[in-house]
């Protein structure tokens, strides 16, 4: 089951929203389902030993103790 984010079309609320099947959400501030799926990034893989996304594990100094952050791959 996807995860999309919409915009309402009438109180231009935005929200992310768990969809199932065919199902028309409707917008959790008014009520209304005038919505604008919006274009999503997808997430980065992850790499699974050291937390660091994968696209950054190559740079990292110490990947192998790297929590994404401590090391200071991220600054770059």
């Amino acid at each position: 089951m996807p995860v999309y984010e919409y915009r309402c079309e009438i109180c231009g609320n935005e929200f992310e929203e768990l969809v199932r099947g065919d199902e028309v959400p409707a917008c959790p501030k008014c009520g209304k389902n005038q919505l604008r799926r919006k274009i999503s990034t997808p997430a980065a893989p992850r790499n699974a030993t050291s937390g660091c996304p994968a696209r950054d594990a190559d740079r990292c100094p110490d990947a192998g103790s790297c929590c994404c952050g401590n090391c200071g791959c991220h600054a770059h």
